[in-house]
């Protein structure tokens, strides 16, 4: 009876442990993207369907973390689909989880499977990922399109004053 309550402890102990451990996946699930287009004002769709109610370039938002963000660019009739694809954020997710395989229990097997579960949850949740922060694409749109487009935003440019010398 003692032995089947102390491996129930132990299990429960693991779940806890590998629904709340992995290092990544406390890192966040969601990582802040902004993309650029030329021409501007093209509405994006993002990891999902075209819809009317796309953000329009260019713009700033929390995207879900993955192996690839898909982009569908588009304005009335014009639509150019776009992948991205993702790098593995390898310090967080094999060196940030390494301490809790080491430490979290005697012995190599347990910590070992303590340590893959936890590699394992961050490529299960996305966390694993880290996409590019910046987004910026020159769409090839129809002449005819291009004049339906409106600027968003106008390009300003601004000259920093010289320094002094001796503050430089």
């Amino acid at each position: 009876m003692t032995r089947c309550r102390c491996s129930a402890q132990l299990c429960f102990l693991f779940v806890v442990l590998f629904a709340t451990s992995a290092c990544a996946t406390l890192g966040g699930r969601n990582q802040p993207v902004a993309i650029n287009t030329e021409p501007r004002g093209v509405a994006v769709a993002i990891n999902s369907p075209a819809a009317a109610e796309d953000p329009q370039t260019p713009l700033a938002l929390n995207v879900s973390r993955g192996s690839a963000l898909e982009l569908e660019f588009h304005h009335d009739a014009y639509s150019k689909k776009m992948r991205v694809d993702c790098q593995v954020r390898l310090g967080t997710v094999f060196g940030g989880n390494l301490p809790l395989g080491l430490l979290g229990l005697p012995g190599t097997v347990p910590a070992l499977l303590l340590y893959a579960s936890a590699v394992g949850l961050d490529f299960l949740t996305g966390s694993a990922f880290e996409c590019p922060h910046q987004i910026e694409h020159t769409l090839a749109v129809p002449e005819s399109l291009e004049d339906g487009i409106s600027e968003k935003c106008s390009r300003i440019l601004i000259h920093a004053p010289a320094l002094e010398p001796d503050l430089a």
